[in-house]
Parts: C-alpha cells; structure tokens; sequence
C-alpha cells in the first residue's frame, strides 16, 4: 500500500498533509505568548530545501492522483524552504501561505526537525534549525560537511532573522534532531536533546545533551558523551533509531520525563536531574563565582546518603564570609528533596544581601546537588 493509499485508510478528516515536505519534519508546540489569537494557539513548521516539483514528480511515479496531490497540498512551484502552520485545537491546520517564512539558506538545510517556540525571557519566538557546517555537495555531504544548529528570531512567527550558526558540534559529529526547548522550571535555560549520527558507523545514533541561554549564539557542550545510549535492544543501534521526543516533561512533581520517540519508551530523571555537583565520601567544595539574587530563601535541590551533608556558606565578592551566614552557622542538610531550604541560625537575614554580589560556598560529602535558587519567603 503506497502512502497515499495509507493516508486514505485513515478516513475523509485528515489533519495535516500526509505526505513529504511536510510530514516526516512536522513540529508543533502551543504558543504561550500573551494575546495569541485563539485560532492560532498551536503553531507548527515544516518543509524542507527541495521544492515542490521534486515531490510532485515522485508522487506521480507512485501512482497518485491529481485529485490526492491537490487533497494534501501539493501545488506546483512551491518553493523549498520552512513553512508556517497555525491550528486552533493542534488536530486541524492550516498553512500560514505559499511562501516558506524561512527560505533555503546557501547550500541544503532542514532536512529535520526544526522547532520553534514563544521565549518568556526573550519576549519573541526562537527557532532552531538544520543546517550544515561547511558546504554540503550532495552524495558528498558526509565527507565534506556536518549536520549542524541554526538559530533565528522572530516577532511575529512570520518575519524571522537570518540563521546564526550555532556550530556545537564535536569534530566528525553530524547533529540531526535538536528538540531545543525552554526548560519548565528555568525558561531562561534551554535544554536540547539532539541526536547524534555517526555515518562511519554504520550510521548508528544516539542521543545527546546540551544547554543554551536565552539570547546566546551557542550551546553548552560541558558533557560531551551520550546522554542516552543505544542499550541492550539491537533496534536501537541502526540509522533513525534514536530520536528523542521534543521537550522534557514534568511527569510529577518529583519527576520528569525523556520520550524515545520510535520504540516509546520513558526515560525518567528526577527533576532538575540532567547533571549534578557530586562528593563522594572525602568531602569536597564548590565555590561559586559571584552572583546577584533576589529574595530571602535559598532552596537546595539535593541528595545525600545517610552519612553525607551538606553545608552552605554565603561570602562577599571578595571571598569573605558574612556575619550570621558563616559554614558554622549553617545547618547541616541530611536527606533527600527537591525542594530543600538552607537554614542558619535564627537571627540571620539572607533578604539583606539581596541586590548585591554573593559567592556560594558548598561544602558536602557523599552528595549530589542538581540546582539551587533563591525565592521570596
């Protein structure tokens, strides 16, 4: 059954066009922005840098028809590039115009997904977008280029910027997916789970993590090794076998959760659980480098066996303890919680250093902190 025959058997109220350019790379999210028109809560982009004719020519070859090429969108000399959709419910949706809001850069691009999202901290939408490191010549591509990021910006979600390439990759790492997305509990932190293709291998993939700011022109690339492994199962170690599904979920409020996309299965971290600042059983410090808070509670997202601990000691710029909120003074933390206040003794004011520099002062033993903040009390 060829695909256009498939997308029959699934009956008259098709929801988007079934076929290429605009299925296998179709990305939708709900637009969060403030005063987003009702009919246009979820948003989506898709397409990629071939133009319309090429897909009309194949789809004749397969033997469909003029009237199911007009039922799923093809018309002819539709150019290449990344279109925009719109959709009241995220099921029915339509498709911004005939032109592609993002028009094919020099050389091949967006042949993945390419995400958007409105940015809280930006105030404007992101988008993050394949593109290729070094020029990319066709069948040679994997010799003389990398699949890489792009990033762009927009006002409106139909003007947008030129790419910036964003350049995370490692020498010899093609980067397919990048499911970049604002984190739940930090939108001014963007989490990416991209995957990572290794051609020389028998095009096996897997999966990896990265970090960038609001604003910022590149990623964190601090952990460079799989975040996800293939693992025992020998479907996960061929091309295509390992997509991560786009963003990182909060499944309780202990929890969240990575979604592989082909087999479904649920990887779960405690939140914040991406990385951690470890001690094991010889004590061990961090210091941090100066920082500007707000509020009057530090919370702890922290995990110590039942012989370990943790202390904090807030000093000044220059290093110096401050009076009340010494390492004695501090209350040693025992346990596990994802939201856990940092007590000194009773007549320390941490509000009054709100405002100005601070350095953090961990001292810890068998430990794993994932994230501190500061809050209002």
């Amino acid at each position: 059954m060829n695909l256009f025959k498939l997308s029959e058997a699934r009956g008259a109220n098709n929801v988007i066009w079934t076929a290429a350019p605009f299925t296998h790379n179709f990305a939708p999210f709900l637009d969060e922005r403030p005063g987003c028109p009702a009919e246009e809560r979820f948003k989506a982009f898709a397409g990629v840098e071939r133009p319309s004719d090429y897909y009309l020519s194949w789809a004749r070859k397969h033997g469909a028809s003029k009237a199911e090429l007009e039922r799923y969108g093809y018309v002819a000399d539709l150019p290449g590039g990344v279109f925009a959709f719109v959709s009241a419910d995220g099921i029915r949706w339509k498709r911004v115009s005939d032109r592609p809001v993002i028009p094919v850069p020099d050389g091949k691009a967006f042949d993945s997904q390419n995400v958007a999202f409105w940015s809280e901290a930006e105030n404007q939408y992101v988008a993050y977008v394949r593109t290729w490191r070094n020029p990319h010549t066709g069948g040679d591509g994997i010799r003389n280029g990398l699949r890489t990021i792009s990033r762009l910006t927009s006002p409106d979600f139909k003007n947008w910027s030129e790419p910036v390439a964003m350049e995370p990759n490692l020498p010899g790492e093609h980067l397919y997916t990048s499911q970049t997305h604002a984190y739940c509990r930090a939108p001014h932190i963007y989490i990416a789970t991209p995957t990572r293709f290794m051609p020389d291998r028998g095009s096996s993939t897997d999966i990896l993590f990265m970090a960038t700011r609001a604003g910022s022109a590149s990623y964190s690339r601090l952990f460079k090794s799989a975040f996800i492994r293939p693992g025992l199962s020998s479907k996960r170690w061929g091309n295509r076998s390992n997509y991560a599904v786009r963003n990182v979920v909060p499944t309780s409020k202990n929890e969240m959760s990575i979604y592989h996309a082909k087999s479904g299965v649920r990887h779960v971290l405690r939140t914040d659980g991406f990385v951690s600042v470890h001690a094991g059983l010889e004590s061990g410090e961090l210091l941090t480098r100066p920082l500007i808070f707000e509020g009057d509670e530090l919370i702890l997202n922290v995990s110590t066996s039942a012989a370990g601990s943790v202390q904090v000691e807030v000093q000044d710029a220059n290093g110096q303890p401050l009076p009340g909120l010494t390492l004695k003074d501090c209350t040693p933390i025992i346990g596990d919680n994802i939201e856990q206040k940092v007590r000194w003794r009773k007549d320390s004011n941490l509000d009054v250093q709100a405002g100005r520099p601070v350095r953090l002062r961990f001292v810890m033993r068998e430990c794993d902190i994932y994230s501190f903040r500061f809050k209002p009390y």
